[in-house]
């Protein structure tokens, strides 16, 4: 389990501002291609693979989702946090979560390992 840690100031969807990204700003969509992750402009940021696209599954499959873990990372990261931080005050939820758990998934979202 990991120790308690603060995650007030996180990055986060209410405190993160476009400036701060050091990525393409969000949202990303599918390309020109369906194995293209392009931005909202449509600047390619990846493609999957060269392959026909009618006959590669698993390419068009990463692409979308990228496009989905991607858009969605910072609003369940910021709910990581808030369940993170109702946990382990003594109310019911910490019969059902392992507040250690949580707070190892926050870090491995925001890239800290441990």
């Amino acid at each position: 389990m990991c120790a308690s840690v603060d995650y007030s100031g996180l990055l986060s969807t209410r405190l993160i501002k476009g400036d701060e990204m050091k990525h393409t700003k969000l949202p990303w969509k599918i390309g020109i291609e369906p194995q293209v992750v392009s931005s909202k402009e449509g600047k390619v940021i990846c493609r999957t693979s060269y392959k026909n696209p009618a006959k590669d599954v698993e390419g068009v499959a990463t692409a979308e989702f990228i496009v989905r873990a991607c858009n969605s990372h910072y609003e369940l990261l910021e709910a990581l946090v808030a369940v993170s931080e109702i946990l382990g005050q003594g109310n019911q939820l910490d019969a059902v979560y392992d507040k250690g758990w949580i707070d190892e998934l926050i870090n491995k979202a925001i890239g800290e390992r441990r």
